[in-house]
């Protein structure tokens, strides 16, 4: 399911997109306003392609764009990434600044498209927010009737998300290992923005 926000602001000012696919699009206004503020510069082409899927590069240059990091030249941290792969240096930024680690495997897989629990991982580190307690992940992710599949690793970081209504369910399933779309992580990154939550 998308995840729309329903914040009941007008769609009124919302200027016109670059993106010529948008236009219909229900997160026009969360796309549009990333735009405005040069978080989706990494996005040149004429159409955003809302529905497809970010990968995780595409996700590390907005978070870095986000948190105004200075880029640093690529330094060979991951055995998958080369030189010249178009987001070496946003990688390489992302790792130096503990947004990544990367997987035990050496790799980063940067075309990869992000599942939502690897979103959360990333939106952590890039997001204020209280600490969670594990009796309180318990809680969090007790609701959800496929909360035996969230990977271990991913549970602070998704109940976190939750918590912060960054994340729903859908009909009580939250679907850790699905893929995002980038409509639905505009989303996110426009609730982070607007709310003050940026460290």
């Amino acid at each position: 399911k998308a995840q729309k926000n329903t914040d009941n602001k007008s769609d009124t000012n919302v200027k016109k997109s670059r993106y010529a696919d948008i236009e219909n699009h229900w997160a026009k206004k969360y796309i549009t306003y990333l735009e405005e503020n040069d978080i989706l510069s990494a996005f040149k082409e004429e159409k955003f392609n809302p529905n497809k899927y970010i990968t995780r590069a595409e996700l590390l240059t907005m978070l870095v764009k986000m948190k105004k990091l200075k880029t640093i030249a690529y330094n060979d941290s991951f055995k998958d990434v080369s030189q010249d792969h178009p987001y070496a240096d946003i990688i390489q930024t992302a790792y130096e600044n503990k947004i990544i680690d990367g997987y035990g495997d050496g790799t980063f897989r940067p075309d990869n498209e992000i599942s939502r629990a690897e979103m959360s991982v990333m939106l952590i580190s890039l997001a204020k927010g209280e600490d969670i307690s594990d009796d309180e992940i318990d809680t969090i992710l007790s609701i959800f009737k496929d909360k035996s599949k969230i990977p271990q690793w991913s549970k602070k970081y998704m109940a976190w998300t939750v918590k912060n209504k960054l994340i729903e369910g859908y009909d009580g399933y939250i679907n850790a290992k699905r893929n995002i779309s980038r409509s639905e992580i505009c989303t996110i990154l426009y609730k982070i923005m607007t709310g003050d939550m940026i460290k």
